[in-house]
């Protein structure tokens, strides 16, 4: 029970102060890390909107993360293996730990996935691909593509509320702030978003 108690604090801490020394370099990765989760945490069933690059693949990156800690510390604690009562005899064969993590993860994930389709024009609809296994191919494909990309001219909705321009206008009067960038540069972004 004591190895299943310690894998445990010992993983929450490495996760925990893992993120907030990535949230805390004041370069411009350090800040699009720790925006995108705490968009992510804070968009958990938003399916409206869009999200940009960094915040869907940090988000990704982070969730890969999570679900390899997870499978980490139920394989180092055996905590699979005294719940059910059976010996696993393959590294990936433990699951409770995991699934918790992959369960806890599923709407943020979907979320930024269909927020991250909005971006280049699609329906967050097309996250359905996933069903068949092959579709991850064209999905990864569509979320690496650049804003816009798809966008037809006779695109029915905008999918940018005044909720995600305020929150983007929010992020780069703090990234002007944190002198992430200059002030022609936030003079053109805040151009382009309202305009």
């Amino acid at each position: 029970m004591w190895d299943l108690i310690s894998a445990l604090v010992l993983g929450w801490f490495i996760l925990v102060f893992g993120t907030m020394f990535l949230a805390e370099q004041k370069d411009q990765a350090g800040i699009a890390f720790k925006n995108s989760l705490e968009n992510c945490f804070t968009k958990y069933f938003d399916f409206d909107g869009k999200a940009d690059q960094n915040e869907f693949w940090y988000f990704v990156i982070w969730g890969i993360a999570v679900a390899l800690w997870a499978q980490v510390v139920d394989n180092w604690s055996g905590l699979t293996e005294r719940v059910t009562g059976q010996t696993y005899s393959s590294y990936w064969d433990p699951w409770i730990l995991n699934t918790l993590a992959n369960v806890i993860l599923f709407f943020p994930t979907l979320a930024v996935g269909a927020r991250r389709l909005h971006s280049v024009g699609k329906s967050g609809w097309w996250q359905l691909l996933y069903i068949t296994g092959i579709g991850i191919i064209y999905l990864i494909y569509l979320w690496a593509q650049p804003v816009g990309k798809f966008k037809s001219s006779d695109s029915k909705r905008s999918y940018r509320t005044k909720k995600d321009v305020s929150d983007e206008l929010k992020e780069l009067n703090q990234l002007y702030k944190d002198k992430a960038i200059t002030k022609e540069e936030f003079a053109k972004a805040k151009k382009n978003l309202l305009g």
